[in-house]
């Protein structure tokens, strides 16, 4: 066991807040921490009411004031908010606009969001809660600017490594402006010299390379799969009176759309029973149920976590809905392979990521969205109808897929950075 070492991770989200980039990190730190390594972790606050400095077990947890939080703290009587998320649609916009403008005119990068009397509270903080050194700085994305931070870290902690983790694109992200992908470009050859490896979810260099794009520290890339591939099979009890099939994640108007595939599963019949735990795409849904009145659709809402697991294990068949793009995979990917259940893949695109890993699986049913005839209805029809009360064991489901379970991600990037 190692010694002494000291990591600092940096994510958007943590403690006692959290978010699916949140779950991945603490599953590498954990890694670390288990081979006696000491990690502490800095992220931004959420609402004018979080600590600074928070512990727990042997972590320290030091967080700093955006930009944004700034402005609520200084208008607090006036906009009646504590966070970012509570403001009024007419404080929203003005918050955002106020923000814009920092970025472009006050921020260390112009764009981001981190100028220099952020960071220099983040050094402030850190050198008084923090390690006097820390061997490796390991930072996540979305977004860039706890990759910024960590770069500028270095000029501080001037021993340390630094291993940015991109669990999202950054150059080529089409939930972002496509005319900032030159500049995107210019800050990613900027602000990745310094980094000892880069890590970045399959897909990414994929596109890059259809895009036509090879930055110049291609050389230190290594790519992973996330770490959410775990055991998940609960035996439970399943619908009898219909084949309910059960769709969890939110719905995207422009990269993952649900009309479609709603269309397909509106004429399966009356023995079956769809539904969605989601957000957004609400006009979608409304026209296929108007369009569809005898369809068993229910529409959920965006469920907590722990009760989305309980109908996910309650169900007869998942649905995945992949995304237009095709450089992200959604973490639900892995978590419905790891449940064992029947999977109906509907995609968009060929070289969507998650494909790649449902081909591996041996209960699944991939319906590509932009060509599909008719008969599809019927052999979708025929795989629930013979799968609706088979699970497969986690080994069964996992014996293409032994490379991706969280077991061996997280071993792969521990070797990569203690190598």
């Amino acid at each position: 066991m190692e010694k002494n070492k000291s990591i600092l991770c940096i994510v958007d989200k943590a403690y006692p807040n959290s978010n699916a980039n949140t779950n991945c990190m603490e599953l590498f730190m954990n890694e670390f921490i288990k081979n006696g390594y000491s990690v502490d972790y800095l992220s931004c606050r959420e609402t004018i009411d979080d600590e600074y400095v928070y512990k727990k077990d042997n972590s320290v947890f030091v967080k700093y004031d955006t930009y944004t939080l700034r402005l609520i703290k200084k208008y607090q009587k006036v906009c009646k908010a504590k966070s970012f998320d509570k403001l009024s649609t007419l404080f929203n916009k003005a918050f955002r606009v106020l923000r814009t403008l920092h970025d472009n005119f006050s921020s260390i990068e112009k764009g981001f969001s981190i100028n220099k009397k952020e960071m220099n509270q983040i050094i402030d903080l850190l050198q008084k809660h923090g390690k006097t050194n820390y061997d490796y700085i390991i930072s996540s994305c979305q977004p860039i600017t706890m990759h910024i931070i960590a770069e500028q870290l270095l000029n501080v902690y001037k021993n340390a490594k630094w291993f940015p983790v991109f669990l999202d694109p950054f150059v080529y992200n089409y939930c972002t402006r496509a005319t900032s992908v030159k500049t995107r470009k210019k800050v990613a050859e900027k602000y990745f010299a310094k980094a000892t490896k880069i890590f970045t979810a399959v897909g990414i260099v994929q596109e890059n390379e259809r895009r036509g794009y090879k930055p110049s520290f291609s050389n230190k890339i290594v790519e992973f799969s996330l770490p959410s591939l775990v055991d998940r099979t609960v035996k439970s009890q399943l619908n009898d009176e219909n084949i309910k099939l059960t769709y969890a994640g939110i719905f995207y108007k422009k990269i993952r759309n649900p009309k479609e595939m709603l269309k397909i599963l509106s004429q399966l019949g009356d023995e079956f029973e769809v539904d969605l735990m989601s957000q957004q795409c609400k006009n979608e849904i409304d026209e296929i149920k108007k369009q569809n009145p005898n369809f068993k659709l229910n529409d959920l809402g965006f469920l907590p976590r722990e009760e989305c697991l309980k109908k996910l294990q309650t169900s007869n068949v998942l649905i995945n809905l992949g995304n237009t793009i095709t450089n992200q995979t959604p973490s639900k990917v892995f978590e419905y392979i790891g449940t064992g259940k029947p999977v109906v893949n509907f995609y968009f695109d060929d070289n969507d990521t998650s494909l790649f890993y449902f081909k591996k699986y041996p209960l699944c049913f991939n319906i590509n969205l932009n060509n599909y005839d008719n008969s599809v209805i019927s052999e979708l029809k025929e795989f629930c109808q013979k799968n609706k009360n088979t699970q497969l064991s986690f080994k069964e489901a996992t014996k293409n897929l032994g490379d991706y379970t969280q077991d061996k991600v997280v071993k792969q990037i521990y070797s990569e950075i203690v190598d």
